[in-house]
């Protein structure tokens, strides 16, 4: 393996824009610790896809 990138924090959902934003608290890449990580998402009934 290359290399691995973990991280955690707590997380924020946008319904009505379809936004997940994770508030990054620890991260094995220094430089995000401390900031915030968006992603888009789609509901499949009651699953994320």
């Amino acid at each position: 393996m290359q290399g691995s990138l973990a991280y955690f924090g707590t997380d924020t959902v946008d319904e009505a824009t379809k936004i997940i934003t994770t508030h990054i608290e620890g991260c094995t890449f220094a430089n995000w610790i401390g900031t915030d990580r968006k992603l888009s998402f789609n509901m499949n009934g009651d699953e994320l896809d």
